[in-house]
């Protein structure tokens, strides 16, 4: 999406948005283009270096999730006028299996890994013109917490916010201002920081710690950091979260 000298080398991991919802099973099998990995509910894990020299290995378990059956606006008789087939659609999603599916896989990733991330195309708190989604808060706000998810990363409403649970301890990203910005904010005391401006979001991970980087698009004001491609307007540093205990395996 922005100029690079790079070609794309890593593969891309998509969290399908609602709007992809034409024809969903065109682009479930789209082979287009094997670079790009493209599901709908999937998970993924990393290795990452161990935390000490000639230590066990860490991983990082990345867990993407499809939130559009659990949006109850789909549904509504608005966008079954406006949108009849993304409607039609979203009314005949497996609400109840895409949540028992992201249950069981999120425990599954914070039982292997040190590191553990979630996605989905829509956030849990967003400061943006949608607000805070109080169906995925009931789905995943306390699964997220429990399981000692390190961090939420969504999009959908098109601005940078970085935001946490009164009490909570996950980071919440809301990363959508890539293309077009929608000025429209409703911060709340979840919000840590939010911004009306292009740009995206940039993750570092080891076996103790996550770093998250909110960079403009353009070369504005802003902190310089080695390895990034613009300046960064807002750094979170946090040590990763405690995953719960497990019984030991036969």
């Amino acid at each position: 999406m922005f100029p690079s000298p790079q070609p794309l080398t890593r593969r891309p991991h998509p969290a399908l948005p609602p709007h992809s919802r034409g024809d969903i099973r065109a682009q479930l099998e789209w082979k287009g283009d094997a670079r790009w990995h493209i599901g709908l509910n999937f998970e993924r894990t990393w290795e990452l270096p161990p935390r000490k020299r000639g230590g066990k290995a860490s991983c990082l378990s990345a867990v993407f999730t499809d939130t559009t059956p659990l949006i109850g606006y789909y549904r509504t008789p608005e966008q079954r006028e406006k949108h009849p087939t993304l409607a039609a659609n979203a009314a005949g999603a497996d609400r109840a299996g895409t949540v028992a599916w992201t249950e069981a896989a999120v425990a599954g990733a914070a039982a292997e890994c040190d590191a553990t991330f979630v996605f989905g195309h829509h956030p849990l708190f967003s400061p943006g013109e949608h607000s805070n989604s109080k169906e995925l808060i009931a789905a995943y706000g306390n699964l997220l917490e429990r399981e000692g998810v390190d961090a939420y990363v969504a999009g959908h409403d098109h601005i940078l916010a970085h935001s946490r649970a009164p009490g909570g301890s996950v980071e919440h990203v809301l990363t959508g201002a890539g293309s077009e910005v929608r000025p429209t904010l409703v911060p709340g005391e979840e919000t840590q920081w939010v911004a009306t401006r292009r740009g995206f979001t940039v993750h570092s991970v080891n076996a103790t710690h996550q770093a998250i980087s909110y960079v403009w698009a353009d070369k504005e004001a802003g902190e310089e950091r080695e390895g990034l491609p613009g300046k960064v307007a807002f750094h979170v540093v946090k040590p990763l979260r405690k995953k719960p205990a497990r019984g030991a395996k036969p």
